[in-house]
């Protein structure tokens, strides 16, 4: 998981190679670390071929293998073979990485070993991005301090949902100092990277998880201090000068120069969607290979050709992987948090460990909806999300009993 993380580094004056002429030294190392992480992956798996309770857990892992294995063939028809094949090996990387946290997962006290080593890697990645900053005197994000500003965000904003969900669900020992770390750290890092998708969602995750894992007298003595302070500052500007002043910075914070026309789209890239979809239509049941979103790979925006992100996991595999690429994407994602359903209705750990899958579910998704998220090529994000992918698939009433009988057994033997 460290190894993998830390080939996200992505310098700011860096092309990204499109073709196998233009691999540089960093695409190299970021392969054979990649190939390496995978036949290590693979090597565990096969270790734990012999337990039914792997078995259990890898079956339900089947649809997203199966959707992994299409976006590799979608390579033989990518315009741009070489960009669609990494992503395309990433994406079975993290698919055998989800894997193999579901099979370890299954076990309380690893649950919470993986949990803090997952917690320790986003703080660590927001700190190495906070004080890459620290001496902008305008204190605004540039390219290339780590990685890019928005998977910057992305890494402050999980960590904080994690981090808080932990917390209230399990209180495990070493949550305390991690929680107060992260306010230290992750906190202004996320604001300072005035990223409007992490920040609203994170922040909404996290009023949500709240207001429904605490209890109402704790809850109630939460909001007090809010309201005090609204109180207090309406009493000593009843004018609302100063505050009119506050309104002003907060809406220059939030629009970043954006026109009333793009923030009434919210996204303000719904142009962009548009485009994706117009191309998509050509193609419609294989889509243009994985990560590409036209024929050539190529769109002509800005007075320029580019290659054209779509801000959308959801569009990025329907443009790059068609119909059928889509459909096993939702199948893979519905056989693994089908079973949470069930969950959340019991009790106990079974029950805490489906509330937890299904918050942090709800930030994947939010966040996918804006941009790629966990389905980018393999970064701190998408390593974190498909850890989470594994803990879903290891979160059933039916298979805790089973890890139940069966370390009763261990321990009888």
């Amino acid at each position: 998981m460290w190894t993998l993380s830390f080939g996200t580094y992505r310098p700011s004056d860096r092309v990204m190679p499109i073709d196998i002429g233009s691999v540089d030294w960093i695409a190299f190392a970021k392969l054979v670390s990649r190939v390496a992480g995978f036949v290590c992956l693979v090597g565990v798996l096969f270790r734990m071929r012999g337990t039914k309770l792997s078995g259990v857990i890898l079956r339900r892992f089947v649809p997203l293998v199966l959707f992994s294995c299409w976006a590799l063939i979608s390579t033989s028809w990518s315009p741009l073979k070489a960009f669609t094949f990494g992503k395309a090996f990433g994406l079975c990387l993290l698919t055998v990485l989800g894997a193999v946290a579901g099979t370890v997962c299954v076990d309380r006290r690893l649950l919470s070993g993986i949990v803090f080593h997952v917690s320790v890697l986003l703080l660590v990645f927001s700190l190495a991005n906070l004080i890459g900053i620290i001496g902008f005197t305008d204190f605004h994000i540039r390219e290339g301090i780590f990685t890019h500003k928005n998977e910057g965000a992305q890494i402050a904003g999980f960590g904080l949902v994690i981090l808080l969900l932990s917390k209230l669900l399990f209180n495990w020992d070493w949550v305390r100092w991690l929680v107060i770390a992260a306010i230290v750290v992750e906190l202004p890092f996320l604001l300072l990277s005035n990223s409007r998708t992490s920040i609203i969602m994170s922040l909404a995750v996290i009023i949500l998880s709240i207001t429904a894992l605490v209890r109402f007298r704790t809850l109630v003595m939460l909001c007090f201090p809010v309201v005090f302070a609204l109180i207090t500052m309406v009493s000593l500007d009843p004018t609302w000068d100063v505050m009119g002043y506050g309104w002003e910075n907060i809406h220059e914070y939030v629009t970043r120069g954006q026109s009333e026309r793009e923030l009434a789209t919210f996204t303000g890239r719904t142009d962009k969607w548009g485009l994706v979809i117009s191309e998509f239509m050509r193609s419609p049941i294989i889509g243009f290979g994985y990560g590409v979103t036209s024929p050539t790979g190529y769109h002509y925006l800005n007075e320029k050709w580019q290659l054209l992100n779509a801000h959308n996991a959801f569009l990025s595999v329907l443009s790059g992987t068609g119909l059928i690429g889509m459909a096993l994407f939702v199948w893979g994602v519905w056989r693994l948090l089908s079973p949470q359903y069930s969950s959340m209705q019991g009790s106990g750990f079974v029950r805490k460990r489906a509330v937890y899958v299904f918050f942090t579910m709800m930030w994947c998704f939010g966040v996918g909806m804006l941009e790629l998220s966990f389905l980018d090529s393999v970064g701190v994000p998408s390593v974190v999300a498909y850890m989470m992918f594994g803990i879903a698939a290891g979160t059933d009433p039916m298979l805790e009993k089973k890890v139940l009988a069966f370390m009763g057994r261990v321990h009888r033997d």
